[in-house]
């Protein structure tokens, strides 16, 4: 391959990342950091919060070492998604020149280093993407081994599909699709059947490994499906369409049909994506007969139908809504490969009309991300924190994130009802954030109980009190 060109590419995507360079947005992230920080201390069971974070021990492991060697910094928290998305790319560009040719894998890097959901969360620590690449680097090896390789790529493959179940249970999406495919090929008679199925072996002994570690550790066999309902549990009001409110007064079977309905848009007609998923899925319409080696087109029709009719619950059936932009990044890798086929195929002027104009997109989409982040007014909340001498209180939630920005993380906070305020204290109210900790169960105060406070000002969605 051309590697002096695809280097070129891996830095310009590095540069680029950077250039809209997010950080901590105070979301998912705030779980993930305060996790990380806990993860080499006894008070990690302490951990209050989405009930499934505490699982996913292997991201929270990577990043409380990089705490532990580097200190605790917003740019450090985001090092592992950095790091995964360059990797991310470089397992693009070899999956596709192992599938097709070097200017296929070429176009295919460039395409995915210029994805806006990649640049964007490749600096929040968000771990949606993580466990897509978790995942591809398991196909790649996979596909490396079918050309010339040891049994033990197998097994790592195997161990990689387990991180990436690890990291979020969506995962089971890709899996399940490798598992289709695996299941195909051996039912064919074709060898890679049998690499792949041995792939699934090892995660499946892997989940019958920590299965037993936690009846052992906490004396329940199917812990990890207790938290898991648990979480379900706290976020229905925003996870299950079916369970909001507005929808109670319609039949079931409307509910989910409106779901399908829903996510179909959700995933196909979405500006955020640049529309890949649906130019992926027009090519895989026109082309699937003209190919002999459909297996890309069926991994993403498989991926499409379970991200559209996808259930969380082996017992009821509840669709997962797909309104977050980062959930269907399961899709991207297959979308980036069928649509490289097409442009690789342009003249070169053609090509570089078409990327140009993909590059002002990414441009676009990427800082409307930023604005929806709210990134210049967290900025500048950051920025004033960092300043404050005294005590911090707040909810649990941004007392996670703001302990990133302080000098002594001892002086933030959790507002309780016992809480006895001191002169100089400050308090900080995000109706935003207390309303959604409401609905899980919480009971920290509305507005009114701000009142009684000396307002300072207001960054974006905090407001600033203080205690005279």
């Amino acid at each position: 391959m051309k590697n002096k060109y695809f280097y070129l590419v891996l830095v310009f995507a590095a540069v680029y990342r950077l250039l809209f360079f997010s950080g901590h947005v105070f979301s998912d992230d705030s779980y993930y950091v305060e996790l990380a920080r806990l993860i080499f201390t006894d008070q990690y069971s302490n951990y209050v919060g989405y009930p499934i974070n505490i699982l996913r021990y292997i991201p929270n492991l990577f990043t409380g070492s990089l705490f532990y060697l580097f200190g605790e910094s917003e740019f450090v928290s985001v090092l592992l998604p950095f790091v995964l998305s360059l990797i991310s790319i470089f397992i693009t560009w070899k999956i596709a020149g192992i599938l097709f040719d070097e200017t296929t894998a070429l176009t295919a890097a460039i395409i995915h280093s210029l994805f806006p959901v990649d640049v964007i969360f490749a600096t929040i620590y968000f771990l949606d993407p993580l466990y897509s690449t978790v995942v591809y680097a398991s196909v790649f090896l996979l596909l490396d081994y079918n050309r010339a390789g040891s049994k033990y790529k197998i097994i790592f493959a195997g161990l990689l599909l387990y991180v990436a179940f690890n990291i979020k249970s969506m995962a089971i999406i890709p899996i399940s699709a490798i598992g289709l495919i695996g299941w195909y090929l051996l039912v064919s008679r074709k060898k890679e059947g049998k690499f792949i199925i041995a792939a699934i072996l090892v995660l499946g002994v892997s989940l019958f490994i920590e299965s037993w570690v936690y009846y052992l550790l906490k004396d329940n066999l199917f812990y990890r499906q207790f938290l898991t309902n648990a979480n379900y549990a706290m976020v229905s009001y925003d996870f299950f369409p079916a369970n909001i409110v507005d929808y109670q007064s319609k039949t079931f079977l409307m509910q989910v049909l409106e779901q399908w309905g829903n996510n179909f848009r959700f995933l196909f007609v979405r500006r955020l994506y640049l529309f890949f998923p649906l130019l992926a899925l027009v090519i895989t319409m026109v082309r699937y007969k003209k190919e002999n080696n459909r297996l890309l087109y069926n991994y993403f029709i498989i991926i499409v139908i379970a991200l559209i009719f996808f259930s969380t619950s082996a017992i009821n059936y509840q669709p997962v809504s797909l309104k977050f932009s980062w959930y269907p990044v399961a899709i991207f890798l297959p979308a980036f490969l069928i649509i490289a086929q097409v442009i690789a195929k342009f003249s070169s002027n053609v090509k570089l009309a078409v990327l140009s104009l993909y590059l002002a997109g990414s441009i676009y989409v990427c800082t409307s991300y930023q604005e929806y982040f709210d990134v210049a007014n967290k900025y500048l909340y950051k920025e004033y924190i960092s300043g404050l001498d005294g005590n911090i209180y707040t909810d649990h939630h941004c007392a996670y994130g703001t302990k990133l920005f302080v000098q002594n993380i001892e002086n933030v906070k959790v507002i309780t009802a016992e809480t006895e305020y001191k002169s100089d204290d400050y308090i900080i109210f995000s109706k935003k954030k207390t309303d959604e900790l409401n609905k899980q169960g919480f009971e920290y105060p509305d507005a009114e109980y701000y009142e009684k406070f000396s307002f300072v000002k207001e960054i974006g969605e905090f407001r600033i009190y203080t205690v005279k």
